[in-house]
């Protein structure tokens, strides 16, 4: 059956290859409005089959939007992520409950909300002192939201879900804690940004034994909910001689979260503190990922697989927090993985991963691939 498929998006890391894919299941089916946030030039998009929409400038953006659906005469609105500004247009375009609206959810929307409300802990030592505990999603950065008149993001997620009727997501569990929290009439599809296609060359995953032995690989960036300080105050206990680089992915994320991390990194660690500030080319990066033998993440929420598997396939050791779901997720999908609480309380814990553990996660992984010819095709009926 052929749709018309309206997508809404903004710049992000995954934004870019879902057009692709989009455009090859569903050819000639698919518009792209991209919507620029207020502050930011598109970096991650290098495609240019879509419609800038810029809804800070554009006071007519609604108007143009309903035009545009007058002429296609959309069945399927598909929104990437969530931001203000799609409740908008969805409160427009479909007041009607004419179209299907599909979220595919990127994790945020729900943590941030479930943050700011209390219902879930994203960082840790939260204190009316600390300036992290005011940028963060928590019940401190929510006075602060609401005194200043600004959104709320559990304001916009209640007043969007009535208006959605699929959440789309790899891990069902965060389907189950947003049911668990916001109650809603929502059904879920699998979708997954990260897929591979079954006919393309899979690229080299021969594991490197030969790994950076005395080098520690920090979280993924600069994110607020990565928990850095913890970590750097873990490694400072466990590695008191500094035996151990540590390498810190900074190159997108908070600038807040950044200058924090270079400025404890250099005090505490000095040369053996690595930033990294630049944004790697994919395949640069993966070569990076697979020479990592030791991976620290300290996130408590869902965040950062798209680094944490393929460090797993690379035969990585890799340490998360116990109170993440990813943490029990991967110990059930068959993975050796370890945690930072039990795991990680001498310098002898950093020993390397055998070579039997290492070719054990990597059939693990490999046992687990996800095609996007096995959902794709599927996504719509």
């Amino acid at each position: 059956m052929k749709h018309r498929i309206l997508h809404l998006c903004y710049d992000g890391n995954f934004i870019d290859n879902s057009m692709y894919v989009f455009d090859r299941f569903y050819p000639g089916q698919n518009v792209f409005f991209l919507i620029h946030q207020k502050g930011k030039d598109i970096v991650f998009v290098k495609r240019n089959n879509y419609i800038r929409l810029d809804c800070d400038s554009d006071l007519d953006y609604l108007n143009r939007i309903e035009e545009n659906n007058n002429r296609e005469n959309y069945d399927i609105i598909v929104l990437h992520g969530l931001i203000r500004p799609y409740l908008e247009i969805l409160k427009r375009i479909n007041a009607e409950r004419k179209m299907r609206v599909y979220w595919i959810y990127w994790g945020y929307e729900l943590y941030r909300a479930l943050g700011e409300q209390g219902k879930f802990p994203l960082i840790d030592n939260q204190s009316p002192f600390s300036w992290l505990t005011w940028r963060t999603p928590t019940r401190y950065n929510c006075l602060v939201k609401r005194l200043l008149g600004w959104d709320l993001y559990y304001k916009n997620l209640e007043e969007f879900l009535p208006l959605c009727d699929y959440f789309c997501f790899w891990f069902y569990e965060d389907f189950l804690l947003l049911k668990k929290f916001y109650p809603n009439h929502l059904k879920y599809k699998f979708f997954d940004y990260g897929a591979l296609f079954k006919n393309d060359k899979i690229r080299d995953e021969t594991i490197d034994f030969e790994k950076n032995k005395k080098e520690i690989r920090i979280s993924h960036s600069a994110s607020t909910t990565a928990n850095h300080l913890t970590i750097m105050k873990k490694l400072r206990i466990v590695d008191r001689e500094n035996e151990y680089k540590k390498v810190f992915p900074l190159a997108y994320g908070s600038s807040y979260v950044r200058k924090i991390v270079l400025k404890h990194g250099k005090k505490w660690f000095g040369n053996q503190f690595v930033p990294i500030l630049e944004y790697e080319k994919e395949d640069d990066y993966i070569k990076s990922l697979s020479k990592v033998g030791i991976a620290i993440f300290g996130q408590l929420r869902q965040e950062a697989t798209g680094n944490i598997e393929p460090l797993l396939g690379y035969g990585a050791k890799v340490f998360l927090r116990k109170k993440s779901p990813l943490y029990q997720y991967y110990k059930n999908k068959g993975y050796i993985v370890f945690s930072i609480e039990d795991d990680l309380k001498s310098i002898d814990d950093f020993a390397l991963l055998t070579s039997e553990q290492m070719m054990h996660n990597a059939k693990v992984a490999k046992e687990n691939r996800i095609y996007y010819e096995d959902f794709m095709p599927i996504l719509f009926d």
